[in-house]
């Protein structure tokens, strides 16, 4: 299951993933003037933290994800550093980019999907019927990163329970230095 949630981060970003040697510095995920918080429900235990760099046409991104897991349900997030270029020129699609790649894979069906606002920033959630799996998938531009919350289960009605409607219910993104 945590192979499947880094494959399908991969084709959601339509980037080829280049195992890189080097890890990019922590700092790098510090540069957004927007701070992004959600709460993993306690019954979900982390399961892989990674850090590295995508390739793609404007040069290497670094990016960092993580997965978490409660029996057969998986919590995954990922957030990658976009550069000025790809705000520039792809940001105004990267929504309809994302369920363009994530329709592509075979036996895919789209379930719903929806435009939303978090904080100052613009949001898309896709959920996906993917062979066996069911997926909510939410992308959230926050200059200059990407964020992706995804809650993947073996069963659609895992993506009405608790867990994961506390789990994008409780996302919040808020300018730094604000106090709630």
């Amino acid at each position: 299951m945590k192979t499947l949630a880094v494959v399908t981060f991969a084709l959601t970003f339509a980037l080829s993933a280049l195992a890189a040697s080097e890890k990019p510095p922590a700092d790098v995920f510090q540069q957004s003037p927007f701070e992004f918080t959600f709460k993993v429900p306690a019954s979900f235990k982390l399961t892989a933290s990674n850090t590295g760099y995508f390739a793609i046409p404007m040069g290497n991104v670094p990016y960092e994800e993580k997965a978490w897991q409660n029996k057969a349900d998986t919590i995954s997030t990922k957030v990658t550093v976009m550069p000025e270029a790809w705000w520039q020129t792809r940001a105004g699609g990267a929504f309809a980019e994302a369920k363009e790649n994530m329709l592509r894979e075979p036996g895919a069906r789209l379930i719903s999907e929806r435009d939303y606002v978090v904080g100052e920033c613009r949001a898309h959630s896709l959920v996906v019927a993917l062979k066996t799996q069911f997926q909510r998938i939410d992308y959230f531009l926050m200059k200059p990163d990407l964020r992706v919350v995804m809650y993947l289960s073996p069963k659609e009605s895992g993506l009405a329970d608790a867990a994961c409607k506390s789990l994008f219910d409780g996302i919040s993104i808020t300018p730094k230095g604000a106090h709630n």
